[in-house]
């Protein structure tokens, strides 16, 4: 996966892939697909779609956990 976008990402750990295995996809560390995620979900957490979040709050701490291990 050539620099993957951070909804990609998203999309990826929230299906049951590992931090790991998404930074070996990206060709990057574990710690950079992290700060990538991060500043996009936090950005997402605010925008609102039809009066819901872009990324809920349910979805933030499911990913939050994948990256846990990895700390």
């Amino acid at each position: 996966m050539a620099d993957p976008q951070p909804i990609s990402m998203h999309r990826a750990l929230l299906a049951g892939a590992t931090s790991a295995q998404v930074a070996e996809a990206a060709g990057t560390s574990v710690r950079i697909v992290y700060e990538q995620w991060k500043q996009w979900a936090d950005g997402q957490r605010h925008l609102l779609i039809a009066g819901r979040p872009g990324v809920t709050q349910e979805a933030y701490q499911t990913i939050q956990a994948r990256f846990a291990p990895a700390d």
